[in-house]
Parts: structure tokens; sequence; C-alpha cells
């Protein structure tokens, strides 16, 4: 499969109030060469009809593509997701391949089972050295730190909160701090946080990216705004300790993860692996920890960004400086948004 170049740019649209644009988008052409159709699962893939899904899924195979979903959930989670899935009476298939917790481990379908490749880890290991229970121990001293720490006055209302032991007794090595740890999809090669309003991100990453070096450590951060209704469902450990004092004005929060890789490591690793071009790489995604595979678009693959996209996400893909017609931002949410950006491109 090749993918050829409109040379005209698309009209900028305003869609549910949103600066959105149809920017230039190159046509999917069905040859013998493989192809990957790469999707994020929630708000994406998954939000979308059996029909809608089975289309995106069939479309993909047709243009002899390799289907790989790419998710911040762990593999328990996406067959966990599944299986609610066939339970209202929706199928989503078992991928080729499986890019789990933000790009942190890949899974291969072998004979239905996706099974975890561990090439894939071992290459992490050695590239980055990072070790999450290593980043907590760096992560926690910064934390407490004057800087990150809740002044007099702060740690006064903190302290006058109902619930404040509760908070304190779920937090013991953060609750003076205005960054906390917490675990919503644990593992070896990721370290989760809460970020209060006004910390300087930026600084404060600036800061751990030269601690952990000092120890050998390579990190990436992936930064993610969760609205009130994401909060609202997480458990109740992460619920205190998203506090008045830590969420945003709209009682959201946001999250920071530092990991050895993002969703784009994890193609770039298949495209390696099963030696496709960038050309041939058709991505979409609704979200921050979307941003990355946006940004291949600068090396010529394919990104749709759905409709209920993140502000972040579609400002990044306005942002992406690429005149190979790359990026599409859809009118659609979820599947039907996919539907759209792939039509678009077998079409062109």
């Amino acid at each position: 499969m090749r993918i050829s170049r409109i040379n005209s740019s698309q009209q900028a649209s305003s869609i549910n109030n949103k600066k959105n644009t149809q920017v230039q988008f190159s046509g999917w052409q069905q040859l013998k060469s493989k192809c990957l159709g790469v999707f994020d699962l929630d708000n994406s893939l998954m939000h979308g009809t059996n029909e809608e899904i089975k289309r995106i899924i069939e479309t993909v195979s047709q243009r002899n593509g390799i289907k790989v979903y790419a998710t911040g959930n762990t593999l328990e989670q996406v067959l966990s997701k599944q299986k609610k899935l066939a339970s209202e009476g929706i199928d989503l298939p078992t991928p080729d391949y499986l890019i789990s917790n933000n790009g942190q481990y890949i899974y291969e379908n072998i004979e239905g089972f996706l099974v975890k490749d561990v090439q894939y880890e071992s290459m992490l290991k050695s590239k980055t050295n990072f070790e999450s229970k290593k980043v907590f121990e760096l992560m926690k001293t910064l934390a407490n730190a004057p800087k990150y720490s809740f002044n007099n006055q702060e740690y006064n209302k903190l302290t006058l909160l109902g619930n404040f032991e509760s908070i304190k007794a779920s937090d013991p090595d953060f609750y003076k701090s205005k960054i906390t740890h917490y675990l919503w999809s644990p593992s070896n090669f990721m370290s989760e946080y809460i970020i209060a309003p006004g910390v300087k991100i930026k600084g404060f990453q600036r800061a751990i990216k030269k601690e952990l070096e000092n120890i050998g450590i390579k990190t990436k951060f992936i930064e993610n705004l969760y609205p009130a209704k994401i909060v609202d469902k997480c458990p109740e450990s992460i619920k205190l300790q998203s506090h008045s004092l830590r969420c945003n004005k709209d009682g959201g929060i946001t999250a920071m993860f530092l990991c050895p890789a993002d969703k784009a490591d994890g193609v770039e690793y298949l495209k390696r692996k099963l030696n496709v071009a960038y050309k041939e790489i058709l991505m979409a995604g609704d979200d921050d920890n979307d941003i990355s595979m946006a940004k291949l678009a600068k090396k010529g693959a394919h990104f749709v960004a759905v409709n209920n996209s993140s502000n972040r996400l579609q400002i990044a893909c306005l942002n992406v400086k690429t005149k190979l017609g790359t990026i599409f931002i859809s009118q659609y949410e979820g599947a039907k948004g996919i539907i759209e950006g792939m039509t678009k491109a077998i079409n062109n």
C-alpha cells in the first residue's frame, strides 16, 4: 500500500465551537505492500457501534493491513473492556499487535493470544535503565522540597478539609506536597503523578530529568488533563489525592507520567520490525497521550484526530509542521471520525 499526496490544503472549519482544521490529507491506495492501522481505544475506536468498528477493521484488512491498538490501558484492562463490549453485543477483535501502557509494552497476537514482546521490553530497559521504584524515590525527595510543598496557608486549608485524615492516610509520602504519586496502571515502566495548579511543569520536568540522568536513568514525560467526570470514576484513593488544593478549577486534574517510552516509540518499533514505511502508517486518537503519534506526521505517517479530541491534541495537530498531507481532524467523534478520516484518505 502506498499513500499519495493531496496538493491542495483543506479549508479550516469550526466544529463544536473548537478551532478544528481539516489539514492536507493524502490518499491511501491499495497496493501489495504492508500498512499499519493504529488506533487508540477509549473514546476513539471503542466509541462507536459494532458496524462502525467492523468497517474500520475490515478496511485495514482489505489493504493488506496490520491492526494495532495503542492505548494507555494495561493488557488486563483491554481484555476486560473487550469482554464488557462483547456483553453489549459489540465485537472488538483482538488486534495483531497491542501497544499498552502508553507505549511501555507491546503484545503480539499469536494464535489468538496476546503475548508480550520481550525484545521490545529489553530494548527499552537497555536504552533507558528505567525503574519505577528508583524514579519514585527521587520524585518523593523532589516533591517534598520547599518549592513544591504547600505553604503554611495552603497546608492549614488542607488540614481543615473534613477528610484530611483520610487524605493523609492515602498519601503518606506526598500529602504535604503539590505533587503526588498515584497508581492507576502500575508497572515497572511507569510512574504516575498528579500536579497541582501553579506548579511550573516544564521547570519541574527539567529538574527531574537532570536528577535521573545523574543516576543513569532516561525518561519521557506524558501529560494528560483528566476532566472531573473521569476523576469521579477513579478509585477512592485517587479521589482523595485529587483534593481541592490539587485539582484544577473545573474539578479535573493534571496528570504526568514518567516512562521510558510513549505510543510513538511503540509504533516506530513495529515499523522497523514489520518493515513498513511511514507513508503506509495510519493512526487515530483523541487524547493528550496520542500527541506523540500525531508528531509522526512530520515523518510522513498519517494521523486522524477524532472530533472529540482534547484541545491539546488538536493544537498539536495544527502545529505539526508538514507539507506531506498527513494530518486530518475529523468532523465526527470516535469510530465514526476514524471512518471519515480513512475514507478521506482512500478517496484521495
